[in-house]
């Protein structure tokens, strides 16, 4: 192979997704269509380069900072939508139901990789949410061990920020409200620490808060934005630190994750266990 195909090849192979077979076929595909594909391509990678920067207020990779998504006016300031990568956000923006804003991480924790906390957008969050205008962060990770791990971290540092937030006024609203059980067993109290409760075991409305923050906000007791209300479990004569449209309400800042359960069209035959585990905890009113 000419040195200048096999650079090419070997160029190619470096991006995400592309092996070397793939490599080769897109190089011959590139090199029989020269005059009406090679330009073009330099010209947008070229116009990229120059042109797309990241958002200094949520990351967002665009071609203006602050970004379209954070100077658009017509979504709401007041809902943020935390996500690992860029990628995330378009995933987010294809399914257009979110109308709020965004913050991205640029990654998610990892001993292994070396990826700490010092590597992420974690302090730049906390300053917006101090801000004022935040009323509900929505962690919007991946249902793995890192994504959890994130989502538990995130949590903690989020609800330990707002501990100096004034009163919320999501508590007030459901002080008296009863919560059964949210599926089935006992009554005892649920702990969960760290990444062991990215699927916790399905059992009711604990009557004691389990230990840590993010472990309070991630586990079923406490997480009835996966609930309707009559299903959302919580602590007996209720939570204070749950408010009526679910989530964990801690100084004023509502915290949720993201729903996880069937997909739809899924079939439940062909589920995990752990899914349907956390389909049944997450169950509504039909």
């Amino acid at each position: 192979m000419a040195q200048a195909i096999d650079k090419l090849v070997h160029e190619l192979s470096r991006l995400p997704g592309v092996g070397s077979r793939s490599a080769r076929r897109l190089a011959l595909y590139l090199l029989r269509q020269q005059e009406s594909r090679i330009p073009p391509l330099i010209a947008a990678l070229d116009l990229a380069r120059r042109e797309v920067r990241e958002c200094a207020i949520c990351g967002m990779l665009d071609d203006a900072d602050p970004c379209h998504l954070c100077t658009d006016d017509r979504r709401d300031p007041s809902i943020l939508c935390v996500v690992e990568d860029v990628a995330d956000v378009w995933a987010m923006e294809r399914s257009h139901a979110y109308r709020g804003r965004y913050h991205v991480l640029g990654g998610t924790l990892s001993a292994i990789d070396g990826r700490g906390p010092d590597t992420l957008s974690i302090t730049p969050l906390l300053a917006r949410v101090a801000s004022g205008t935040v009323k509900e962060v929505i962690l919007a990770l991946g249902a793995t061990v890192a994504g959890q791990t994130t989502a538990h971290y995130v949590a903690e540092r989020l609800a330990t920020a707002s501990s100096n937030f004034p009163p919320s006024p999501f508590a007030e609203a459901t002080a008296d409200r009863p919560s059964p059980p949210a599926c089935g067993g006992s009554e005892e109290g649920i702990t969960h620490a760290g990444a062991s409760a990215l699927i916790p075991p399905a059992s009711g409305g604990s009557e004691e808060k389990g230990a840590g923050a993010a472990s309070e906000i991630l586990s079923p007791p406490l997480a009835p934005q996966l609930l309707s209300p009559p299903l959302a479990g919580g602590t007996k004569g209720g939570n204070d630190n749950v408010s009526a449209n679910g989530g964990d309400v801690r100084g004023g800042i509502k915290i949720t994750r993201l729903a996880q359960g069937i997909p739809v069209g899924g079939e439940l035959d062909y589920l995990d266990d752990g899914t349907l585990t956390a389909a049944l905890q997450a169950r509504r009113v039909y």
